[in-house]
């Protein structure tokens, strides 16, 4: 396998150097809250980065940041009791839920008009009404609908 030297030339060496320095600070700094939410006994997270090769990779960074910013956030409000930091939580919640969306709906744009039609298909039959409709309400409203 090559080295990552073989790969670079000085200047990319020295970017590249820097960014695992900065990782690892990072997961310093992450040890260290979780450390101190441990030693105080305060909700917090671990976000462990699974079947990742390579050890500074941006999923890596990611992970990271998010265990940090989340965990600095629970940690700030169990010691402050500051409901500014309730309010911070509830805007990464929502944000992080409407970027899974976008996500998403990006996903499927990228699908081909026939796996659209599977995937409708799909959901339609998967999302079932769990309380059956009487027969007698179902002839009622069909009556008026004519």
């Amino acid at each position: 396998m090559p080295n990552i030297e073989d790969r670079y030339d000085d200047e990319e060496l020295k970017k590249d150097e820097e960014y695992r320095e900065h990782i690892d600070m990072l997961q310093q700094a992450v040890e260290g809250i979780r450390n101190q939410c441990e030693r105080m006994g305060l909700p917090h997270i671990k976000v462990d980065v699974l079947n990742e090769s390579v050890k500074y990779s941006p999923l890596t960074h990611t992970a990271l940041n998010f265990e940090a910013t989340l965990n600095t956030l629970l940690t700030s409000y169990s010691t402050t009791g500051n409901d500014q930091y309730v309010s911070f939580l509830s805007f990464l919640s929502q944000f992080v839920e409407m970027f899974g969306t976008l996500t998403t709906e990006h996903r499927i744009n990228l699908l081909a008009d026939d796996q659209k039609a599977n995937l409708l298909d799909q959901l339609k039959k998967d999302n079932k009404p769990s309380v059956e409709i009487p027969e007698i309400f179902k002839e009622a409203f069909k009556n008026d609908a004519d």
